[in-house]
């Protein structure tokens, strides 16, 4: 370092020091520009996470509207312990009808002597749903639900039920 004094004043010089700024500069540069890249590498994967769940959802929903489709129509389901099950769909559902569900019900069993009815005039009938939802991105939710209907007995016994009516809507 070399020290001068002109006019009663002391002049340093920083021959060395010149460049430092310049290369600290650019290392500080360096790094912001690379949590720049980072930081909008993270928004966008977390942007197709977000989709991803919504995509989640719709299908979600969508089984769940097979499954209450379903339930509109088992009395269109046969009561016939070795009938196949009946598959209602696939039917769109949502906005946009990209999202859509395949719904099978199938017949479980009779159950008699039911608790608080009269004795041999009504009878359950235990069914069971199950309901895929699908949506975009191949998101797919199966949903399981069984449900237990109070019919009159039949007079000819457990396996002569055949079929309910139309359904339990008006």
């Amino acid at each position: 370092m070399k020290a001068c004094i002109a006019h009663g004043q002391k002049i340093v010089s920083h021959g060395r020091q010149r460049g430092a700024a310049l290369a600290v500069g650019l290392i500080l540069l360096t790094i912001l520009t690379l949590l720049a890249i980072t930081g909008f590498g993270t928004a966008t994967t977390e942007l197709v996470m977000a989709g991803n769940e919504q995509y989640r959802k719709n299908a979600s929903q969508a089984a769940s509207a097979g499954v209450e489709e379903a339930i509109e129509r088992i009395g269109a389901v046969s009561t016939v312990a070795s009938a196949p099950p009946t598959v209602f769909g696939p039917s769109p559902v949502g906005p946009a009808g990209t999202d859509e569900y395949v719904a099978s019900v199938r017949f479980a069993g009779v159950e008699t002597g039911l608790p608080q009815s009269s004795v041999d005039k009504f009878v359950g009938l235990h069914f069971v749903i199950e309901s895929t939802g699908t949506s975009r991105r191949g998101a797919s939710e199966t949903q399981v639900q069984g449900v237990f209907v109070v019919a009159p007995a039949a007079g000819g016994g457990a396996e002569s039920y055949g079929r309910l009516g139309s359904g339990l809507g008006p």
